[in-house]
C-alpha cells in the first residue's frame, strides 16, 4: 500500500469515526510517547476544592442518580448498574450502524458508475438509514437512554453542591493496591479493558476504499499531510483496499472523566492547565484515548500494470558496495573456477572425459578395450583401471543404496486473517477548558 492510499485511509477514517468532540490519532504518524515527568501525575499539588453544601432535597436527588448508575460489588469495587450496561450495549450498536452508513456513503459518493450511484440512492442508503434508526429506537426503548442520561445530568449538576463529598468519591475510585498491576518489565499500570469484551467474536463491518475514492479523499486531507505523503503529480497504484473493522470503547473503572467538566476545583497558581479549551486544545493533558478502531483481514488490490519502483538508495548499502568493489586491502578473494577443460596423460581422465582429445601416449591397443568398457560398462558395477601387469579392469563392490529420505513435513496451515488484528487508530476525547473554576463558589 503506497503513501497516497494510506493518506486516503486516514481521511476516510476521520469521516467515519470522528465526532465534534473527538479526533483520530494514527500510530504510524503520531507515535504515543510521554516523558516520566508527564506521567508523574502524583507530583502535582493537591487541588483546591470549593466549600459548598447541597440541600437535603438536592442530596437526595444526587444519591438517587448515583445509585441508578452504579454501585459496588461484594469486594467493594465500583460496578455499573444493569441499566448503565444496557445503555452502553445499545449505544455501541447505534455507533456501529452510523459507522457502517458513513463508510459506505463515502465509497458510493466517489463512484463514477451511474449504476453504483443508483444502487446507493435507491437500495443501500435507505436500508442503512433504516438500520441507524432502528438502532436508535432500540437504544431508547431497551437501552434506558433517557433515564441514564437524565441521571448523568443530575449527577453533573449537583456535583458542585457538595464538592468535598464528590471529590472524596472520585478519589476513592482509584486504589493503588487494587487498580495497579505490574507488567513483565516491572512497570506499573492501571488496568484498562475494552467494551464489549467479546468484540472479536461479534460481527465486524467492512471498510472499503476504491481508486476513485482515494483521489477524492486525498484532496480533502489536511495540507500538512498532503505535503508529506502526496507530492504534486503523484498517483496511487492501489485499485482497492478492504478490511474488516470494529470500534471498541475503553473501560477504566478507576477513571472519572466528569472531573474535567466540573467547576468546583482549581489548580495552584502558575500550574499549566490540563486543557485551555481551544480548538485544537493545548495543555498538559488536552485529550485522552476513549476508544480504539481494530482492523483485520486486509486485502489490497493493485491497479493492472501498476509497478512499484524500488527505493533509490537500495543499491548503495555498504555490504553491497563491498561485494561489488572490495577495498585494495581487503582479504576477500574470488573462488577459482570449478569447471576446467584441460588435457592429461592419465588414462582415467581420458575415460572420464571421452570428448577431450587423448594424447598420443595413451593411443595403444588398449584404447579399443577402454572405449568399449566406457560405452558399455558392466551392469551395477564401477570400472577401475590398473597398470603394470595387474588386471586392467576389476569390478568394485556395488555401494549400498542411499537411505530412503524422510518424508517432507506437512505444510503449515494458512494463518487465519481474522486472528491477525491491528490498531488502525485511537479515538481521542478532547477536554473542555480544565480546570475551569466557578468564581461564584466559596474557595
Amino acid at each position: 500500500m503506497d503513501a497516497l492510499a494510506y493518506l486516503a485511509l486516514m481521511a476516510k477514517a476521520k469521516l467515519v469515526f470522528e465526532n465534534p468532540d473527538t479526533f483520530m490519532c494514527f500510530p504510524a504518524l503520531a507515535p504515543v510517547r510521554y516523558t516520566t515527568d508527564q506521567l508523574n501525575f502524583g507530583a502535582f499539588n493537591s487541588p483546591a476544592v470549593a466549600q459548598r453544601l447541597m440541600s437535603d432535597t438536592e442530596n437526595a436527588a444526587y444519591q438517587q442518580a448515583v445509585a441508578f448508575l452504579g454501585g459496588t460489588n461484594a469486594s467493594g469495587l465500583p460496578v455499573p448498574s444493569p441499566e448503565l450496561l444496557a445503555y452502553r450495549q445499545f449505544r455501541d450498536v447505534w455507533f456501529q450502524a452510523v459507522q457502517s452508513y458513513k463508510a459506505q456513503q463515502s465509497t458510493a459518493m466517489a463512484a463514477t458508475d451511474e449504476a453504483a450511484l443508483t444502487q446507493w440512492q435507491n437500495v443501500d442508503e435507505p436500508q442503512l438509514r433504516a438500520l441507524v434508526e432502528q438502532a436508535r429506537s432500540d437504544w431508547q426503548a431497551k437501552g434506558f437512554k433517557e433515564p441514564v442520561e437524565q441521571a448523568q445530568r443530575v449527577q453533573q449538576t449537583y456535583s458542585a453542591r457538595s464538592p468535598r463529598l464528590i471529590w472524596h468519591t472520585w478519589s476513592s475510585s482509584f486504589d493503588p493496591d487494587l487498580d495497579l498491576q505490574t507488567d513483565p518489565n516491572q512497570q506499573s499500570f492501571a488496568l484498562t479493558s475494552f467494551v464489549p469484551a467479546d468484540a472479536f467474536s461479534q460481527e465486524w463491518l467492512t471498510f472499503r476504499i476504491t481508486n476513485a475514492e482515494i483521489a477524492q479523499l486525498v484532496a480533502q486531507a489536511p495540507k500538512e499531510l498532503k505535503d508529506m505523503l502526496a507530492p504534486e503529480g503523484s498517483e496511487s497504484t492501489v485499485d482497492q483496499i478492504s478490511f474488516e473493522f470494529r470500534s471498541v470503547s475503553l473501560s477504566r473503572p478507576w477513571f472519572r472523566p466528569e472531573i474535567f467538566g466540573s467547576r468546583f476545583w482549581r489548580m495552584p497558581e502558575g500550574t499549566t492547565p490540563f486543557s485551555d479549551g481551544a480548538d485544537p486544545p493545548e495543555g498538559q493533558w488536552p485529550a485522552y484515548i476513549a476508544a480504539l478502531v481494530f482492523l483485520r483481514n486486509i486485502q489490497v488490490t493493485m491497479r493492472t500494470g501498476a509497478t512499484i519502483a524500488p527505493p533509490q538508495r537500495l543499491w548503495t548499502l555498504p555490504a553491497l558496495q563491498m561485494v561489488a568493489a572490495p577495498s585494495p586491502t581487503s582479504t576477500m578473494r574470488l573462488a577459482p573456477a570449478v569447471f576446467e577443460s584441460r588435457q592429461t596423460d592419465s588414462p582415467r581422465n581420458a575415460m572420464a572425459q571421452p570428448n577431450i582429445a587423448t594424447p598420443a601416449a595413451v593411443r595403444s591397443p588398449l584404447r579399443a578395450e577402454i572405449l568399449r568398457q566406457t560405452v558399455q560398462p558392466a551392469p551395477r558395477a564401477i570400472q577401475r583401471m590398473r597398470w603394470e601387469g595387474r588386471p586392467i579392469f576389476e569390478t568394485a563392490p556395488v555401494p549400498p543404496p542411499p537411505p530412503t529420505p524422510e518424508p517432507p513435513p506437512p505444510p503449515e496451515p494458512e494463518p487465519d486473517p481474522r486472528k491477525d488484528i491491528s490498531i488502525l487508530a485511537f479515538i481521542c476525547k478532547q477536554l473542555p477548558k480544565s480546570p475551569n473554576p466557578d468564581p461564584s463558589l466559596t474557595w
